[in-house]
């Protein structure tokens, strides 16, 4: 991924933890506009890992239980539920905004950390250092398959023989909808909302003043690709879940992979 694409990319999500972070993650009505409920939304997370965990104790892979990465972490959904099963889990996100939210609202969670996400890689991690590594419908907001291909080859570098790699990927993404006539109210509101946020203007004020949101890049990777890509470093697929698909026509799959 190119250095430009890269700043772009973070400062869209620097801006989404800042504006509607909740909503971000879970694009679900019920959080637009910092609307829901905190609690559950963290109880999703628990019952999430809940389910990927008994398919990984299943699937008898990842019985040595040190330490799990939570890549694209926002505000610790996911993180704060594997603190309770791994020695030590680490949460990385692309966004200062989501990292310090997660920090304030994890404190008292002794073994979670949460690190920002600044290079292009994952180069920080030695090789076989995580038990486990879980990264569920992030790597669909990088801007091409070259990049996510990337990011599965770091995560199977950085995972222990045995362990669990736990990714969701789009083999389809929604096409997202026309911009609305400029001469329009909501046209008016969309240009001016891009002009203010280039002056500074806090994208906070402008989601909740003009609904103005954040760009949020969506790719897709077929299944093929995915396979070859992890086959490719050395890993296999023990699991794959049967397609999701969301409200807006995104079709993804759950791949738990081992090396």
């Amino acid at each position: 991924m190119s250095s430009q694409r890269l700043k772009r990319l973070s400062k869209a999500w620097q801006d989404w933890g800042t504006a509607d972070p909740l909503y971000a993650i879970l694009s679900s009505p019920e959080y637009w506009q910092n609307k829901g409920d905190i609690n559950r939304f963290l109880a999703t997370g628990r019952e999430t890992v809940s389910d990927l965990m008994q398919r990984v104790d299943e699937l008898n892979l990842c019985t040595e239980r040190r330490r799990a990465l939570d890549f694209g972490c926002g505000i610790g959904r996911l993180t704060h539920a594997l603190a309770p099963i791994f020695d030590q889990v680490v949460g990385l996100d692309i966004a200062t905004s989501m990292v310090e939210r997660a920090r304030s609202i994890h404190s008292s969670v002794t073994n979670c950390y949460f690190e920002v996400e600044v290079g292009e890689d994952l180069g920080r991690f030695p090789d076989a250092y995580f038990d486990c590594v879980i990264s569920l419908l992030v790597l669909q907001h990088l801007g091409s398959e070259d990049a996510i291909a990337g990011y599965l080859h770091e995560f199977l570098r950085i995972l222990r023989p045995g362990g669990a790699l736990i990714v969701q990927l789009p083999t389809t993404v929604s096409v997202a909808p026309p911009p609305p006539p400029l001469m329009t109210r909501r046209g008016m509101k969309r240009i001016f909302g891009y002009f203010l946020r280039g002056l500074g203007v806090s994208p906070a004020r402008l989601h909740s003043r003009l609904d103005w949101s954040p760009e949020m890049t969506m790719t897709a990777i077929s299944a093929e690709r995915t396979k070859r890509e992890i086959e490719s470093k050395g890993g296999r697929i023990a699991f794959t879940s049967a397609p999701e698909t969301d409200s807006g026509g995104t079709v993804s799959w759950v791949y738990i992979v081992t090396r």
